[in-house]
């Protein structure tokens, strides 16, 4: 809170850091008892038992009590209302610019019902429709609306990813979904876009969808909006006291703060929400990170990337392409997920709330720089994403739900670089580690933290972390309970589990992580297995560990898949079987971390 105020002629100080406008002792920064407020482009916040409000101008306000408002300028703009208080305006109200929606599940929340496909077929992905070519003339999705009014003006809207070439949007006159077009709208091959236009009615019908270019497979839609158009009458005589009141839109609901991540509030309190614009989702502050409201709709989906699937003579591994799914809730065997671009092991790896990554190493005993990505509700292969800012195997990856942080490996290294996840592109340099190891996937995250506990190269049972959101190095944080890498390490919102590995394969600790709080881990329970090389991810509730190399030396590859309940001390349970034996390779979820899903 500002208590003083400069740029004047004499400093201003508020001696108890309130104010008060007619009040000898004011309970709040800006405390108004009584009066009238002018000004133009007001933002007004808690307004507390005002008897006059003059001369807002498109401005938007936010009202949290019962409060009279006579215009005495021109006014503007939406009031919204706590819930519960009342607001009276005196003035004469013009009518909508816009008559009501016409579509039926344009924001497609949960479902696409209403859709009709057209030599096409429909699918739900994660609040859109997905429309997928099947073949034929034509090809497309559309909804008939009616009771349009000839001669009147409608806005027509709609976001159209045009994944494979191009989407159109399209508005067409009567049921014929081939012809007489009122608006034809080109996507951008490859692009995200707001399509958009006006058209003015000839009949009573329309269709309106999408269609799908001859040299497309996919596109995916969003935010479809068709509204009339109305007739804003000129605003009246003045009433006594009483103004032109244009456009005025008075609601009684809660409006949580928005912006991009980037944009969350300074020092929130546990419970506070958030809309975040990036991700298109509530957000609210459980005390340490902040978390998302929708995090039902997350799959809580774990996926294995590459692998050493046996270990040849002479030490050279035979790398794989193939990738595994499971869903964390459901125990059961792993079914193909995709294959990756490059044969990979000894790669890392971090996902997103709507993709997953490997990053690094290549065949062979060779390195490289490679990302890889793919999207975690379709599967499918995987495709270049960027580069690393070096060539590295063994390394460790960390992300909250916009950035991802890769540390150390073999040299040994102690780089960090990231990426921001939304936007495709090479890595940049984050900071160092304070100790150089192969962290080899001894690394878990919350929603702000990155934690890398343990490595090998030197065998150590160092545990470090860094605040994603802001680039420097690494601080130390505690201990782990035993020394070296190749572990399984993953995490809920709090806890970091960490299971397998070490110095050999004979281990079958599993040990526990506080992020919050930092300090020495703790041992949680077995794996049923000794391993090293175990893969593993978590979602809010479980953690899996699959695969490995088994006692005594490793050599030989399991495709036994465990799991562990986070919140509950105790022994690893059977969960199935991955779809071959291998380890050292690489694993993630799109629920770990704080990022949602069960």
């Amino acid at each position: 809170m500002a208590s003083i105020r400069r740029g004047y002629s004499d400093d201003f100080v508020l001696k108890n850091g309130r104010a008060g406008i007619g009040s000898s002792n004011p309970q709040d920064t800006l405390d108004v008892v009584d009066g009238v407020v002018k000004g133009q482009d007001l933002k007004t916040v808690g307004v507390s038992s005002f008897t006059g409000y003059e001369g807002f101008l498109n401005s938007d306000q936010t009202i949290t009590e019962t409060v009279s408002i006579t215009g005495g300028a021109s006014l503007s703009g939406e009031i919204i209302v706590g819930t519960g208080q009342t607001v009276t305006v005196t003035g004469n109200l013009k009518e909508d610019r816009f008559g009501p929606e016409l579509i039926t599940n344009g924001q497609f929340l949960s479902n696409v019902d209403d859709w009709t496909a057209f030599n096409s077929s429909n699918s739900f992905n994660d609040g859109r429709l997905r429309i997928t070519r099947d073949g034929g003339d034509g090809r497309g999705t559309y909804q008939l609306i009616t009771n349009l009014v000839p001669g009147a003006t409608y806005f027509a809207s709609a976001i159209v990813d045009s994944i494979g070439s191009r989407g159109d949007f399209r508005i067409v006159n009567g049921n014929s979904w081939t012809s007489n077009y009122y608006l034809n709208i080109a996507g951008t091959n490859g692009q995200v876009k707001t399509l958009n236009g006006s058209f003015t009615a000839t009949s009573t019908t329309a269709l309106v969808g999408f269609a799908i270019d001859n040299n497309s497979t996919v596109i995916e839609v969003d935010q479809v909006t068709v509204r009339r158009v109305n007739d804003v009458e000129e605003p009246g005589a003045n009433v006594a006291g009483g103004s032109e009141i244009e456009c005025l839109k008075v609601y009684n609901t809660f409006t949580p703060p928005s912006g991009g991540t980037n944009e969350r509030p300074y020092a929130p309190k546990p419970g506070e929400l958030y809309y975040n614009y990036d991700f298109k989702t509530i957000e609210f502050f459980d005390g340490y990170g902040w978390r998302q409201v929708d995090n039902t709709t997350r799959s809580g989906r774990s996926v294995w990337m590459g692998g050493n699937q046996t270990n040849i003579s002479g030490g050279q591994d035979d790398h794989t392409t193939r990738t595994d799914t499971v869903i964390i809730s459901t125990l059961g065997n792993a079914i193909d997920f995709g294959v990756l671009d490059q044969s990979t092991a000894q790669n890392s790896s971090y996902g997103s709330s709507t993709e997953v990554f490997s990053n690094g190493y290549g065949q062979s005993s060779n390195q490289n720089n490679y990302i890889q990505h793919a999207k975690f509700e379709s599967g499918g292969n995987f495709v270049d994403f960027g580069d690393l800012t070096r060539n590295v195997r063994m390394s460790g990856s960390v992300n909250s739900s916009t950035r991802g942080c890769t540390a150390g490996g073999a040299g040994p290294s102690n780089v960090i670089d990231y990426n921001e996840l939304q936007t495709k592109g090479n890595s940049i340099d984050f900071g160092d580690l304070d100790t150089s190891r192969r962290v080899s996937n001894c690394s878990f995250s919350s929603p702000t933290r990155g934690v890398f506990a343990g490595g090998a190269s030197p065998n150590t049972a160092t545990v470090e972390f860094i605040t994603i959101a802001s680039l420097g190095n690494s601080i130390k944080f505690g201990d782990c309970t035993y020394a070296g890498g190749y572990k399984a390490s993953s995490s809920n919102t709090t806890r970091g589990i960490q299971g397998g590995g070490g110095t050999d394969a004979n281990n079958r600790a599993i040990e526990i992580h506080i992020i919050s709080s930092g300090g020495n881990a703790s041992n949680f329970g077995d794996l049923t297995l000794a391993r090293s090389g175990v893969m593993g991810s978590a979602s809010q509730t479980r953690m899996v560990f699959g695969g490995g190399g088994l006692a005594p030396d490793s050599s030989t590859r399991t495709n036994a898949i465990d799991y562990v309940t986070i919140s509950s001390e105790g022994d690893a349970i059977d969960f199935g079987d991955l779809t071959s034996q291998r380890g050292f390779g690489a694993c993630d979820s799109n629920s770990h971390g704080g990022l949602g899903g069960f």
